[in-house]
């Protein structure tokens, strides 16, 4: 919910849909863009907002409860904007405007692994190509649009490796 650390959980059975809350992370304040995303087993889920705030959250399947694993600012001047996990969940990939950072979710704590995995490369094609919003698909490559509607991706080839490894390729 905005402007507050509400999350509203819905339990979806054959029968009924049982609708839940839960107060946890931080305060969203700052929401014209952001993502949020759970791994692919369900067990971890990260909110990221322009305020540059990560909220990592562990996630309980059969309670529906969520606790939090680690709360990280984002070491950036630009805006938050993406977040991605791999397809193993080990890594939690977020991107600003000009850069993506991969962060180790098994580090402790989290935020002393980060890693800046790419640098924007300047490319306008028609227009600047900035990394935006991204997500996993089910190649487990990671495909990043551009900010503002070019005709280009970023794609992150290999994303349960760590650091330069993740082989993000920009406009592939």
């Amino acid at each position: 919910r905005y402007y507050s650390d509400l999350y509203y959980k819905v339990l979806v059975t054959p029968d009924t849909m049982i609708v839940s809350q839960q107060n946890i992370g931080r305060v969203i304040t700052l929401d014209p863009a952001g993502m949020s995303c759970f791994d692919p087993l369900g067990d971890q889920y990260a909110t990221v907002s322009i305020d540059n705030n990560l909220d990592l959250l562990n996630f309980d399947r059969c309670t529906g409860e969520f606790s939090v694993k680690e709360l990280i600012n984002v070491p950036t001047s630009y805006a938050a904007f993406g977040a991605a996990f791999s397809a193993s969940g080990r890594y939690l990939y977020v991107c600003t405007n000009v850069n993506v950072f991969q962060f180790d979710t098994w580090a402790s704590p989290i935020f002393s692994s980060i890693d800046t995995v790419a640098t924007w490369d300047t490319l306008y094609s028609p227009f600047a190509t900035y990394f935006f919003m991204e997500d996993l698909a089910s190649d487990n490559k990671i495909y990043i649009t551009t900010y503002g509607g070019t005709d280009k991706m970023h794609v992150i080839n290999n994303p349960d490796i760590a650091g330069a490894g993740c082989n993000l390729i920009q406009n592939q």
